[in-house]
Formats: structure tokens, sequence, C-alpha cells
């Protein structure tokens, strides 16, 4: 049964407990206090959780593969392939706006209501929209049911409440801990469904199909240096990207005599639920204008050249918060000039996953190439948190350059990335402003 905010104020008042709003709701595990005894992680509970979490991203990234066919399949093009871009980004983009729009939401609800209903009905929920974005056959359909998926992923802030409501200050890292594998493994099912089970007509045709063609090999489209050049770039994005979201809440959460800023929970979501807006209505309308006018390979360059600007920045916010003694003022600029550059590499995927598509040499490698930008994809991902916090945890420790090694080393790695960005193929663009490889 779900306990309610006002259910623990009668039970500690019953108890004969001065109960106010500043009474934690949560009692204090007498292992915090002790230091002795590490409380065991409840499995089950924790597998449910985690089982919840990974629905995110696996909704997220299965319509990637084919979401540009479904666009085209609905007419809304009118036949004009070099359109299919803009529709394709509302679909894509209307998840997130919804999910940022409902996420405090549902949070509100689970505090009156209690959590076990809220996670009962979202997934359900999620399972419905899935099938309505399958069943749809109209574009305004497809924007529909997408942002259904993502009003119904809103209840992600649920699960990580409830992490923290089944654990102590003994067991909780470990299980926190647990999030980000999940994300990366949901970002590996998710295209990998879409890709496999989308038009399965023509993925598994009839035996009496005369085309005996038979896929090259990985080695083969890697030798290709166009494909390499992509494929190394793609890794190197997603190793940049998740560094930073790794990093990110760590530096904020972590205490200024530690070497990073000191926020609390409530201003990290704060933070965070402010920028995804603004960030997702930013890719959804002007990148696709920024891609058209100026190209993919600029893009994917800029985007690069953004993740050097956002890792050098926490240093110099760490600076003047320890000057000021507090987080404000001058912070408050460094924070925001961070973020808008963080917007910048989240675009660099439009132009990476644009290549992955145009140098495919034929149609029957593109499967091929991009099974192995995915496989890239995720290997920086995989790679990224444990590397990154832990050269956080080292710097901090040892004093490593003022504490700032963390920051000074994968520095440096974006540095090599934007030259990296370089090898990208040129691209040229025709008179109707659709671009292509130079050959």
């Amino acid at each position: 049964m779900a306990t309610t905010c006002e259910d623990m104020s009668a039970a500690a008042i019953a108890e004969g407990i001065d109960a106010s709003e500043a009474t934690p709701l949560l009692p204090k595990n007498d292992s915090e206090d002790s230091g002795k005894t590490i409380t065991s992680i409840p499995v089950l509970q924790t597998a449910i959780i985690l089982s919840i979490q990974i629905a995110e991203p696996i909704t997220s990234t299965v319509i990637y593969p084919f979401v540009n066919q479904f666009v085209r399949k609905t007419g809304v093009t009118r036949g004009k392939e070099s359109a299919t871009g803009y529709y394709a980004g509302i679909i894509e983009s209307i998840f997130f706006i919804t999910e940022a729009a409902t996420a405090l939401g549902w949070q509100r609800l689970s505090d009156r209501y209690g959590r076990r209903p809220l996670l009962l009905i979202a997934p359900l929920g999620l399972a419905g929209a899935m099938l309505a974005f399958g069943a749809s056959q109209v574009f305004w359909l497809l924007v529909v049911a997408r942002g259904f998926q993502g009003a119904f992923n809103g209840d992600i802030g649920v699960t990580k409440t409830v992490m923290g409501e089944i654990t102590d200050s003994s067991n909780r890292a470990s299980v926190i801990a647990l999030i980000p594998p999940m994300w990366s493994t949901g970002m590996l099912i998710g295209p990998l469904i879409g890709g496999v089970f989308s038009f399965p007509a023509d993925h598994w045709p009839n035996t009496d199909d005369d085309d005996d063609a038979e896929p090259p090999s990985a080695w083969d489209m890697f030798k290709i240096p166009a494909v390499a050049s992509v494929l190394i770039n793609y890794g190197a994005l997603a190793f940049v990207d998740m560094s930073m979201l790794a990093l990110q809440p760590l530096f904020w959460s972590t205490s200024i005599e530690n070497g990073g800023l000191g926020f609390t929970a409530l201003r990290i979501g704060t933070i965070n639920s402010i920028f995804g807006l603004p960030n997702a209505l930013f890719q959804m309308l002007i990148i696709p204008r920024v891609f058209k006018r100026f190209g993919p390979r600029t893009l994917g360059i800029v985007a690069m050249i953004g993740s050097v600007i956002t890792i050098s920045l926490y240093p110099l916010e760490h600076w003047v918060t320890k000057r000021r003694g507090e987080f404000g003022g001058i912070g408050w600029v460094v924070l925001i000039a961070q973020l808008i550059a963080q917007t910048s590499v989240f675009s660099g995927y439009a132009s990476l996953q644009w290549y992955l598509v145009e140098v495919a040499p034929t149609p029957i490698t593109l499967g091929t190439i991009q099974g192995l930008g995915q496989t890239f994809a995720v290997i920086g991902r995989a790679i990224a948190p444990p590397t990154s916090t832990s050269l956080f945890a080292v710097s901090i420790e040892r004093h490593l350059f003022s504490g700032y090694f963390v920051f000074v080393l994968i520095g440096l790695l974006q540095v090599l990335a934007v030259r990296g960005a370089f090898f990208l193929p040129k691209t040229k663009v025709n008179r109707n402003g659709v671009w292509s490889i130079t050959t």
C-alpha cells in the first residue's frame, strides 16, 4: 500500500516525534550512524526498478533505424526526400519535450498517491504508445504516439526516487552505479530491435528471391578510409558526450572543498529540467537550419569544439565558486555558457548519423555500417563513465593539477577529437540545398 507524506507525518506525531516541514521523510538507517555494517542490496526491488529504467533508452532509440522510412511512407514529404530530416526531427524531439514536460508531474503524483501505482501505470501506457506508433499510418499520429512515449517515460525520475528509498548510505552508491550500464545497454538494444524487426519482409524475403548478394564484412567496410573516419568520430563523440554526462552530476554534487560546486539534488534536478526543454527545441528547430546552411562536416567539427569549451569551463566554475565561498554571481554566467556550449555537442549526432548513411558504397552495405557505428558508439559510452569519474576521484585525492587533472586529460583527448573531425569526408551542396559527399 502506498505511503504518502501525510501518512508519514501522522505516524511521526503518533509516536511523539516533533514533526514539522523540516522533519526528514526518510528514516535514518542505523548503518549510516554506526559505520560498521553495510546493508545488503535489495536485489529483487533493484532489478525491477532497473527493468523500468532501461525502457527509456530502448524506446527513445528504437525508432532511429526506421523513422526516416516511416516518415516517407506517410506521404508528408510529398516525395521530396530532402525534407525527410525536418519531419523526422520533430518525431525524435517530441519524445524528450514531453518527457521533460511531465517528469515533475510524475514525481508530484508519486508523492501524493505513492510510487507503486505510477510504476505500474507508466510502463503499461508506454507499451500502448509504442503499439500506437507502430500502427500509425499518418504523420500526425506518429507525432502524437511519440509524444505519449515521452510522457510515459517521465516516470524515470520516480524510479530514481525509489532507488534512494530502498537504499541507505552504505549501499546507495553501488545501486546508483548500475544506472549508466542500463542506459548503455538500452542504447545498444533499442536500435538493434528497430533495425532487425522493422520492415520484416525486406529482411526475410521469400526463398525464391533471386537477389543472392552477400553484404561485405565489417572489416572490409572499415578498410574504406571515409567509413573508418566516420566510425572513429562517432565513437569519439559518444565517449566525449558520455564523459560529460557522467562528470556533470558528480562535479555539481561534490562539495566546494573537494573540487565541486556543492549543489543539492534539488538544484541539480532543477537545472537539468530547465535546460532540457530549450535544448530539445534547439535541436528540433535550429539544428536543421544550421545543417542546411553549413553542412554536416562543419556541424561535426563545431560539435567537437563545443566539447572542448564545455570541459574547459569546469575548472573555471570551481575556481570562481571557491573564491566566492559559495556558488553564485559569475558562476551562473559560466555555467550558462557551459550549457550553451554543450548543446552543440548533441548536434554532432545529426552530423555523424548523416555520414553513416552517406558513406555506404551501396545500399546492401548500409546495414553493416550502421551496425559498426552503433558498436563504436556503445563502446565509447561504456568506457566513458568509469574512466571520467575515476579520473575525477584520483585528481581530487592526489591533488593532481590542483585537482583539475581529469579536465586537463579529457580536454586533451577532446582536442584530438577536434583534429579527427577534420578528417571527415568533405561535402558539397547543390543549388537545391542538398548536401552530398565530395567524390
